[in-house]
């Protein structure tokens, strides 16, 4: 956040902005670092704000696309009385100021295992294609979504198999503008959050 240094910011000179830009890039964090010197009154140098600017509008617009279409599917599902719950990053959405904020690559869903066949026959069935990546990737109306069937891929890397278990009692609806969907309860959220770091080394703070 830059809210508690705008005098920093606003004296900053060029090799400190030139780092930062590069910093925020490197963190997935182009959008925030845009947004949040927006609302803070922060002066972005002219030869730095075109890149900003462009990297925000970019991801909102990339998001607010693929959460509409997202919205969709997940109707689609449930009138299937399939249960798909909305993993982070997507569901960490509405913590930041908008859309264009934070990029996703794809998008994390949680399905039952015994439910998993059904939803990977649902998607094929509606125009999505298994990526080469491994079994649960699928590509589709403009969605790049990933099917976990635990917190930890505990199905794909037997190591793992046993070391976090969600109670899909926990889980809850979240309503935002963009999307209403079942998502994990605080608790599971905020450590599938920080074991998602930890997989990652902790190497870009978009994840955390």
């Amino acid at each position: 956040s830059t809210s508690g240094y705008p005098d920093v910011l606003s004296e900053a000179g060029s090799d400190t902005w030139s780092g930062l830009v590069d910093l925020a890039k490197f963190e997935g964090l182009e959008g925030l670092l845009y947004c949040r010197c927006l609302e803070a009154g922060i002066e972005i140098p002219s030869h730095h704000l075109p890149q900003l600017q462009w990297s925000y509008r970019r991801v909102a617009e990339r998001n607010c696309v693929a959460l509409t279409k997202l919205q969709g599917l997940l109707e689609e599902t449930s009138s299937e009385g399939l249960d798909v719950l909305v993993l982070p990053g997507a569901s960490l959405l509405p913590l930041y100021p908008d859309e264009g904020c934070r990029p996703m690559d794809d998008i994390d869903l949680l399905v039952r295992s015994s439910q998993l066949e059904a939803v990977c026959s649902f998607l094929r069935a509606h125009g999505f294609e298994s990526a080469q990546r491994h079994d649960g990737l699928f590509t589709g109306r403009d969605l790049t979504l990933d099917l976990h069937v635990d917190l930890v891929n505990g199905d794909r890397i037997q190591a793992r198999a046993h070391a976090v278990r969600m109670d899909w009692e926990s889980a809850r609806l979240q309503s935002t503008p963009g999307m209403t969907a079942l998502v994990l309860g605080t608790e599971d959220a905020i450590l599938y959050t920080a074991l998602h770091s930890l997989r990652h080394s902790f190497r870009r703070l978009t994840w955390f």
